[in-house]
């Protein structure tokens, strides 16, 4: 196990080392030492269950945001509802950083699995963003959650009937109605287009200006 634990933290480093590269040369957000960074690793709190997203996303949560870190072509064919598409290569372009520099905002990463999505949160902890979490299994496991999930057998806890019945309810609303899903036929299922959410990228103010509003 401890020398799992060494590969893990050796991956990490060498993954931040190729995100490092890519930083932008001005960046006013103090930045995570490579160690800091292997220590949050260990905090299971950066991941974000797909029941704790599918209430954001139904209660409309205002300062939510979904990141679709796949291709433009995957998000494409299916995306979660008002998510918004930044593939991982352009998580650290100037554009990007519009958006995602907001402390203010409560941002989810996906992919299709954990992978791109924790080098994402890796790139962006770096940085030194804060309230930002990782979709737990990504849309994969969305998927047997949301529309694969068996009902709980009648002795289970009550628990997994509120859970089970939740998740129902979700896929109805996800889908917009009550259309009954074949599980065999999911992988032709055309779901309706995600909402693109619209971000009004605000120009930033200048160095000299923000510290005097922050002085005061």
């Amino acid at each position: 196990m401890q020398n799992l634990n060494y590969i893990v933290a050796g991956s990490i480093l060498v993954l931040l080392g190729l995100g490092l590269a890519l930083l932008p040369e001005k960046n006013n957000r103090k930045e995570l030492s490579a160690e800091q960074l292997v220590l949050e690793l260990t905090d299971e709190t950066r991941f974000a269950s797909g029941d704790l997203v599918a209430g954001k996303i139904i209660s409309k949560d205002p300062v939510f945001l979904l990141v679709d870190v796949r291709t433009p072509e995957a998000f494409a064919a299916f995306a979660l509802p008002n998510a918004i598409n930044i593939p991982l290569e352009n998580l650290l372009d100037e554009e990007s950083a519009e958006i995602l520099d907001r402390d203010y905002l409560d941002i989810v990463f996906y992919s299709d699995d954990d992978l791109k999505a924790e080098q994402a949160w890796m790139l962006k902890k770096r940085s030194g963003a804060k309230s930002i979490h990782i979709l737990k299994g990504g849309l994969n496991q969305w998927i047997k959650d949301f529309f694969l999930a068996a009902e709980p057998n009648p002795t289970a806890p009550r628990e997994a009937h509120e859970q089970y019945q939740f998740r129902q309810a979700a896929r109805t609303y996800f889908l917009g109605g009550s259309r009954p899903i074949d599980p065999a036929a999911l992988g032709d299922l055309e779901p309706a287009a995600p909402a693109k959410r619209e971000i009004k990228v605000l120009p930033k103010k200048p160095a000299a200006q923000q510290e005097e509003e922050e002085g005061c």
